[in-house]
């Protein structure tokens, strides 16, 4: 059944509407960045458990571009973050959600990976980087079907302290 919201406007009943969330708008970077010559692996969205925060552990300023050429120097196949959140609390996608650049991690295969632009061991983010990443998260959680407990630092999953201590402290 349908019902109206005080406006005169036709609503579908609850069961049939989602909730609609402030969806953040992102840049989709993926096709510009640098990539190796062997691919990302692929998943399937189903095998996604977790939100995975961490900090790209250096300069705030440093390009999409050249942490890109890092990561592939270091092995990967390219970025290894799914998303990257700036300090003015710019969004970029950096690659494919059904993608997984380190298959045989936890954090890669059963993770998406959110990299907040920073070195966070000693300071915490800046308010609008945390306002986007949050609402990237919530974003990201409906649309997953996850929950508040599927958001973790990198830490979580491996021998870290990334994003550093603030996250960890609260």
């Amino acid at each position: 059944s349908a019902s109206t919201n005080g406006s005169g406007l036709h609503l579908p009943a609850p069961e049939q509407r989602k909730l609609e969330l402030p969806v953040p708008l992102f840049t989709d970077v993926t096709s510009r960045l640098p990539r190796s010559s062997s691919p990302y692996a692929r998943r399937s969205l189903s095998q996604v458990k977790y939100i995975v925060i961490s900090s790209t552990g250096a300069n705030p300023r440093l390009t999409l571009d050249r942490i890109a050429r890092a990561h592939i120097a270091a092995g990967y196949p390219g970025i290894a973050y799914d998303f990257v959140v700036d300090a003015s609390g710019q969004v970029f996608r950096t690659s494919e959600l059904d993608t997984t650049a380190q298959p045989d991690q936890i954090w890669s295969e059963q993770g998406v990976n959110i990299a907040l632009a920073g070195n966070y061991t000693a300071t915490v983010p800046s308010l609008p980087q945390l306002d986007s990443t949050g609402r990237l998260c919530a974003w990201l959680a409906q649309n997953l079907g996850l929950t508040a407990d599927s958001i973790v630092g990198l830490g979580e999953l491996t021998k870290s302290d990334n994003p550093g201590p603030p996250f960890y402290r609260g």
